[in-house]
């Protein structure tokens, strides 16, 4: 999975033909398929400590409800992030929506693998209430080893 971040929506069309050659060219290079190409607005991110290599991320998406996505937003902001922030490993959490269709992906970073299974059973109670707010299904959760992180500052929601 790779996860770039626009300024905005201008930006991020502007860049889909310059990224269409590095994409092909990493597919070749990893022996993947052709990449699946998603589209979110970041409104939500907690990030008090840098993401690096060698950090984890717990990816859970879900398909929720157009209509309850600001519904959702609340909810991470003032129950998920709290929750999580107090865990041990904690780096950074990150929500991504798409509003037309309802769909999200909630990231959270952590500083080592164990973190990320140490925290698994928040993760999943989070997800629980998260999935009723949101209207949400279907929720896939994975875990990936950062590899690549230019995200230079931290920010706080």
């Amino acid at each position: 999975m790779s996860i770039t971040f626009w300024q905005d929506e201008q930006t991020l069309r502007a860049s889909e033909s310059a990224l269409a050659g590095v994409s092909g060219d990493t597919v070749s290079r990893f022996g993947a398929d052709v990449p699946v190409v998603e589209n979110y607005e970041v409104v939500v991110q907690h990030r008090p400590q840098p993401t690096e290599a060698g950090n984890f991320v717990r990816i859970t998406s879900l398909d929720g409800d157009p209509a309850k996505v600001d519904d959702a937003i609340r909810h991470f902001e003032a129950e998920v992030v709290p929750a999580v922030s107090q865990l041990g490993g904690f780096r950074a959490a990150v929500l991504l929506v798409n509003r037309a269709t309802g769909s999200a992906l909630v990231a959270t970073v952590w500083g080592t693998r164990e973190d990320v299974e140490a925290s698994a059973n928040e993760a999943r109670s989070n997800t629980a209430r998260a999935l009723e707010v949101a209207g949400a299904s279907n929720p896939r959760v994975e875990p990936f080893e950062v590899a690549f992180a230019e995200l230079l500052a931290p920010v706080r929601s």
